[in-house]
Formats: structure tokens, sequence, C-alpha cells
């Protein structure tokens, strides 16, 4: 069978390119799906009986992607069969299969021996999602994986980006900014089009999601979180007499669990990690005290928000209580989060905090952070960023701010002022 397409240089470049993770930061309307498009095409023709899978954050996305690829001249003969079902996708005529796929319940993804997998809108998906998850269904077959997105800050993507500018023949990153896409080069009334659009559009959103510069904090609720990154690398262990916060924000299922540790005499960020989704609460609650102990029998700090406030008999916070009898709770309302964010704020911009460098998934969510009020409580705005870390550094935060501190006999036995 034979597929002949309409592309150009960089796309062809970066379609064939043999690196198995390849990274394609590109401006709006640039071109990105279309050339995952050829790319799926491409391998499900050229190996036969092979799978190839493309993912987006959402299943409407995700069938547009289809219908797209269904209307393009000449695909309908390679295909002979087109099933809706799950996964939707194409069966073609030498027995391959492109599936199209929703990321929205990501733990229930499953696939082995996969030729291709184009993923789409990376930048706001989750990391897990690409190393966890999908990466690992390429391994068996030594297929391709690859992340198409906009930055979305520095986050885990831009990491992957900067990654694939090393000299690693095994990943490689391309980054074009809109300018020098297909729909804007040819004429001038292309490039007066995209001109037109740049004067109606905020100058940071212009360089993050058209210039591919991946700085733009718009409407960020922690302005100041720059400069309060030093290049120390986090310490690998407590200060002699030095007094800690170990606080933790509680999830599983859905979320994950996020857990950070501040000096409270310095307001260093000296630790912080994201517990892998599906950890059980009894396993989460010996860790954390595991990590308290470590910075000096850290004060312990929990989420205790939803059942776990309110004392039922089905609250998960019951699980914690077995393993830490004894900690400081935190309720968020909408009040109380309010307060605890605009305090968080201000100590970023008076310098009162600082995180290592080295931290860049407390920085990320720190700098990406947005929220908007609903009816009973202060909800973030995601951009596919969690938000898990920035909760355990507000309640590391109140609780610097309260002057808590752990009690030094018996090691976290409660908490007294300092």
């Amino acid at each position: 069978m034979i597929a002949k397409f309409k592309a150009t240089r960089p796309q062809i470049e970066m379609i064939e390119h043999p690196a198995h993770v390849k990274i394609w930061a590109c401006g709006r309307r640039w071109g990105k799906t279309i050339s995952m498009a050829m790319a799926l095409t491409i391998a499900s023709l050229r190996w036969n009986n092979c799978t190839v899978w493309y993912v987006s954050p959402r299943y409407a996305r995700s069938l547009k992607m289809m219908r797209i690829m269904k209307k393009s001249p000449g695909f309908k003969d390679l295909v002979a069969k087109t099933s809706l079902q799950f996964p939707p996708r194409f069966e073609m005529r030498n027995g391959s299969e492109i599936c199209f796929i929703s990321s929205d319940r990501e733990e229930e993804l499953r696939g082995e021996g996969l030729r291709l997998i184009c993923v789409d809108e990376a930048a706001i998906q989750t990391k897990h999602l690409f190393f966890d998850v999908l990466m690992p269904m390429t391994a068996d077959s030594g297929g391709t994986i690859i992340a198409g997105s906009t930055f979305n800050g520095r986050n885990w993507f831009y990491d992957l980006a900067e990654s694939g500018k090393k000299d690693d023949p095994d990943v490689k990153t391309w980054i074009y900014p809109t300018s020098t896409g297909y729909a804007f080069n040819g004429s001038p009334e292309k490039r007066a089009n995209l001109e037109r659009v740049k004067r109606v559009t905020p100058p940071m959103v212009w360089k993050q999601e058209y210039d591919c510069e991946p700085l733009a904090m718009v409407d960020a609720v922690f302005q100041y979180v720059d400069q309060c990154i030093i290049d120390d690398a986090p310490l690998t262990g407590p200060r002699p007499g030095g007094r800690y916060v170990c606080a933790q924000d509680i999830g599983r299922i859905v979320d994950p669990s996020g857990v950070a540790v501040m000096d409270l005499d310095t307001g260093l960020f000296v630790h912080a990690e994201c517990y892998p989704l599906g950890m059980k609460h009894e396993d989460q609650a010996a860790r954390t005290k595991s990590t308290a102990r470590f910075w000096n029998s850290a004060l312990i700090v929990l989420d205790t928000t939803g059942g776990a406030s309110g004392g039922r008999s089905e609250s998960n916070i019951k699980e914690y209580s077995k393993i830490i009898p004894n900690f400081m709770p935190v309720t968020f309302s909408q009040d109380t989060k309010r307060n605890m964010v605009n305090r968080l704020a201000l100590d970023f911009e008076t310098r009162k905090v600082a995180i290592p460098k080295a931290l860049t998934e407390l920085t990320s969510q720190l700098k990406l952070y947005r929220y908007q009020y609903g009816e009973k409580a202060i909800q973030p705005i995601f951009f596919g960023r969690p938000d898990d870390l920035v909760a355990a550094a507000l309640m590391c935060a109140m609780a610097r701010e309260k002057r808590w501190a752990p009690m030094r006999e018996g090691g976290n036995l409660g908490a007294l002022m300092y």
C-alpha cells in the first residue's frame, strides 16, 4: 500500500528521525497534530499487524483526530474497518490498528508492543502518564513515543525538551515557533493573519504559546517564585538542632499526594515529593512518618479536608491516625485557603521563603498555580498540572506563620509555639 503526503521538510525530519523519544515543542497552529496523523499512518503501513496510539487529554479531542484522518483524501482506501467501540480505531488492510485514546483515566490504560504512541498536548498531561504508563508500552517493541505540545511553563515537558537537546541518538527535540508553520508561510495574507492575532494576544501568552518560550506566567497566583529560587542543591540532611515541618496533601486515586518539608527557622524548602497514584493510605502514612523522622522528627501537618475533617467512619484520616497518632490537622475552606494562598504569595514577594533549584516539580506547580472561587471552596485551575505540592507548601507556610514547632522530647508528639 502507498500513501502520499504533503509535508514540509521539518515535518518529514520529525517523522522520519530514528529517535525512540521525540519531543515536538511547536507553537499553536504550527502543524503538530497533522504531523502526528502522518506519523501514525506511516507507522501503521510500515509494520504489518502493529498497533499505534494517538493519546489526547480528552475523548472528544481524540475522536476529532479520528474524523480528521478519515476525511483525508485516499486514507479510506487504506482502511479495512472503522470501529467506534473502545478503543475507537481504524483497522488497516495490512492488519495494523490506529487507536484513539483519552487519558482522563490514565491508570486504566493498558497496552503492550506498541509501535508508535503520539501524545498530543503533552505539556498539560501528567509526567506519570508519559513515563510510567505510556513509555513502557513501547519497550518490548522498540517503538517510538512522540510528545507534541506547546510549552506550559517549566514543567516536566520542558525538562524533557531540554533533555532532547543533548547528544543522545534516542531522544530528540524540535522547537518551532508558530511563524514557521505551513499555515503562515507562502503569502503576505497568511503572515498578516498571524500579525493580527499577535496584536490582540497578551505578550506573555504570545511568548509561550506562539514563540515557544516557556516563560509565561499569565494570571499566576505566585508571581515572585523566581526570585526565591536558589542554586543550592537540596540539603542531604537536617541542620543540627533545626526545626522542620513536614506537610502532606492527602490523595490517592484521582490526584496524587504531595509532601513538602520546610525549615521553620529559615523558610527553606528542603524536600518535596509526590507519592504514586494508588499508593495505600497506610503506606503513605508510614512514608510521611519516616520522612518527618529523618528531618529531626519534624512536626507532621496533614490535610484533613472533606471526610477527614468531619470525623466520619469512612474517613481516610483514620488510616493515618493509626500510624501517626499525633499530627496537626489543617482543613481547607474557602476563607482559610484564600488566606493561606495570600500568605505564601506575600512570603515569596518578601523573600521569606526559598526553594533549591533542583526541586523542579515544586517550583513548576507554584508557578503555574491559578484558582477560581467555587460555591464552597477555592478550586485550582489545573492547566494539566496537579496542585498537591502547592497545598503542602501552603501548610508549611501556615505552620511557620503560626509558629508551630515539633516537640523535642519523644519525637513528633504535637506542636509547641516557638
